[in-house]
């Protein structure tokens, strides 16, 4: 008898956190992370970004040695609303800002386009997504911010299916090729250990201090995204978007400029 009751206790212990499970994915998986996360959110895809992430920390893990340092779902305020980074590496070489994707199924995009695109089911399912080395430049912008003048600063992109053969993008990585990728921009030493302390510690106070949780920055998103979509609000800083002309040629740029570059076709 005490057998059968340890099995079914088992059971319903297995039930209720599948059930705890399905109803974290749906609830964090839904529109409200469309924007910033480059529609990664739906579904169980929430779920796989994550996974995807974990991937890509333990890389940065062995990578940084002894006297770097990693952050990881790094969080802070912007100039105009809460800013969201995937992993931060500190190195004696730099700091190093990294934006995985988890995406599967084929990927294409460049540089210069807005959003890319993934295809599924053999081309019968398409989804647009936000280009993730714009995105990525919009952390880096807003980081900058926080850190000394005149340190490097490295943007990769990471596909961890390493599904990238058709994008054309510069510094867009598959997950194996994440530890090359960053060795390749390990030339020069520029911070002695005492000093990437100093910037890893200014990182955790900023942090610290300002708390922002992840509904807060989910609802900036989508307040930014209404903006976006109306050409209205720059998705690199959150200044305003102004049209412009050059070499009669309309486009739309960032009132911030020169301090941000953003710029748009129309």
């Amino acid at each position: 008898m005490w057998l059968i009751v340890a099995v079914l206790t088992v059971l319903a212990v297995v039930f209720l956190f599948a059930v705890i499970l399905a109803v974290a994915i749906k609830y964090f998986g839904g529109d409200r992370y469309k924007y910033d996360l480059g529609y990664e959110g739906y579904g169980n895809n929430a779920f796989k970004g994550e996974l995807g992430e974990w991937k890509v920390e333990y890389v940065l893990k062995s990578v940084a040695g002894g006297s770097g340092k990693v952050l990881n779902n790094y969080m802070f305020m912007g100039e105009q609303r809460s800013v969201q980074v995937d992993h931060i590496l500190i190195n004696e070489y730099g700091i190093f800002v990294i934006e995985t994707k988890n995406y599967s199924g084929r990927i294409y995009g460049s540089g210069k386009q807005s959003e890319w695109t993934q295809v599924l089911a053999k081309g019968n399912v398409k989804e647009k997504f936000r280009n993730p080395v714009k995105q990525n430049a919009g952390h880096i912008y807003n980081l900058k911010k926080l850190l000394p003048k005149n340190i490097p600063i490295f943007g990769i992109v990471v596909f961890v299916q390493n599904n990238t053969q058709y994008i054309e993008a510069e510094n867009v990585v598959g997950l194996q090729e994440l530890e090359t990728e960053i060795a390749k921009h390990c030339i020069k030493e520029v911070l002695p250990d005492e000093r990437i302390e100093e910037i890893y510690q200014t990182l955790i106070e900023k942090r610290k201090n300002e708390e922002i949780s992840d509904l807060r920055h989910i609802d900036e998103i989508n307040i930014m995204l209404q903006g976006v979509n109306t050409n209205t609000v720059c998705p690199r800083c959150g200044g305003k978007l102004k049209e412009r002309t050059k070499n009669n040629r309309k486009f739309i740029g960032c009132s911030n400029f020169p301090r941000c570059r953003f710029t748009k076709s129309l």
